[in-house]
């Protein structure tokens, strides 16, 4: 019992030692000292940040214009060798129109040479006459949807929102490039979001109902009035109607879903889950929410069409108009090379060639090259060959076409592109060197005043 006593008491003891010595003197003025120290730490810590802010500021930003310039660079790369291949598909698809209409046709091409020699020049005016007037009537279409939404007449606007729409839709596979380019330049130049998603859409919506019912009319009445008697006329017969039924079926849809907007969704989700099952479709969720979000978009702006009505009617004879003036291109493009003595009936031969225009324009639209280049040329002088009269020239026929409503595009959108980088360089370099020539100044100097100085300035007492 006593040892337990002590054992007991020589425990206490120590416990008694080991707080003393936490709440000794000297382990006081440790803590203080410690406790002193912490703002001390906070002080130099925030010196070394507000020291240190600049530094990392510069550094990123730095970082950010690195990286920018490389994204710049690699996108001009890219555009290069995309022009560069646009421009060697142009000039194949020149050359496989030629070699099939020198090979297939019963007369001989005439020469570049020879077929200036024999353009009459009052019918060139008039094809030239006949083009400028397509683009003003495809760029009255947006003007016009432009005044119907906002009230203002933005003639430019539409003017440079049809070039892009041509140009984009002709260096994308299937033509469905331009309108994202045209919402977009629509809403750079301050028109509303709204107004500015609806105008290229109801343009498109428009355009292929009037473009594929008056293509459907034209193959009816080029099977009855048997225009493609050849030996291949009934394969143009039968890929022109897979392919217009195809392209009449996509504005029929977007009507069907846009007016049923419930079932509209669950076709989409069906369609997307089929597409995902063959492995066609890789990320199924976010493709349904695309496709539900751009099918409600095409709603919203056959809603702002057809809230006034009454406003269809001028905008479907513009479409009218349109496809026509289209149409048409080639029968002037041979009256400029061939002049009127091409035909003693030129009213039939306009007919015909236009219905053949829209045979061929849909015979190769589903080609997935760019602009339907080398399928459009190749069909287009497969189709010309039942035309007698005019193969001699039917390359230079083809082409002409093919430069108004295609070529002039591309070559003056690279163009615009090749101005844009020149300028953007020749800018880069003026403010590098404007930057060059500043002379660097001095900071002032913050020295403290002389004594002399200080004893100058006091006033006398």
């Amino acid at each position: 019992m006593p040892a337990k006593m002590l054992l007991f008491w020589g425990e206490c003891v120590k416990i008694v030692a080991i707080m003393k010595q936490r709440h000794s003197p000297a382990d006081a003025r440790e803590t203080t000292s410690s406790e002193e120290k912490v703002p001390e730490k906070e002080n130099v810590f925030g010196e070394e940040s507000e020291e240190k802010t600049p530094h990392r500021l510069q550094t990123l930003e730095h970082e950010i214009e690195e990286k920018n310039r490389h994204d710049n660079e690699k996108k001009r790369r890219n555009w290069w060798i995309k022009t560069v291949l646009m421009l060697i598909l142009i000039a194949g698809s020149v050359a496989i129109m030629f070699t099939m209409s020198s090979l297939l046709s019963s007369e001989e091409t005439k020469g570049f040479s020879e077929m200036i020699r024999g353009m009459d020049p009052l019918y060139f005016l008039l094809f030239v006459g006949i083009i400028l007037l397509y683009m003003l009537v495809e760029s009255s279409k947006y003007a016009y949807l432009i005044r119907i939404q906002t009230g203002k007449w933005r003639i430019r606007v539409a003017i440079k929102t049809m070039y892009l729409g041509k140009y984009y839709d002709g260096i994308t596979p299937f033509g469905t490039g331009g309108q994202p380019f045209q919402i977009y330049y629509l809403h750079k130049k301050k028109i509303p979001a709204g107004v500015a998603t609806n105008v290229p859409l109801s343009r498109y919506m428009m355009s292929s109902i009037v473009h594929c019912s008056l293509a459907a009319v034209a193959l009816v009445l080029a099977g009855c009035l048997h225009f493609l008697d050849g030996p291949d006329g009934k394969a143009i017969i039968i890929i022109t109607s897979v392919f217009l039924f195809f392209n009449i079926a996509i504005p029929i849809a977007l009507i069907f879903v846009s007016v049923f907007p419930r079932i509209g969704k669950k076709i989409i989700v069906w369609f997307v889950w089929v597409l995902s099952k063959i492995h066609l479709v890789k990320h199924k969720y976010p493709t349904m929410k695309k496709y539900v979000y751009e099918v409600e978009q095409y709603r919203q702006s056959l809603k702002a069409v057809f809230r006034r009505w009454w406003t269809i009617f001028p905008f479907f004879f513009i479409c009218v108009a349109e496809v026509v003036l289209y149409a048409a291109m080639p029968f002037f493009a041979t009256l400029a090379i061939l002049g009127p003595e091409v035909s003693s009936d030129l009213p039939a031969l306009l007919f015909r060639m236009c219905c053949l225009t829209l045979i061929s324009f849909y015979a190769a639209s589903l080609m997935p090259t760019p602009g339907n280049s080398g399928a459009s040329e190749a069909m287009t002088t497969l189709i010309f060959l039942t035309v007698s009269g005019i193969h001699s020239v039917l390359g230079w026929v083809v082409l002409l076409w093919r430069f108004a409503n295609y070529y002039i595009y591309i070559l003056s959108g690279i163009g615009i592109n090749i101005f844009e980088i020149v300028r953007s360089y020749v800018r880069n370099r003026k403010l590098l060197r404007g930057k060059e020539e500043t002379p660097t100044q001095e900071p002032p100097s913050e020295e403290p005043p002389s004594k002399e100085n200080s004893a100058e300035e006091k006033p006398e007492e």
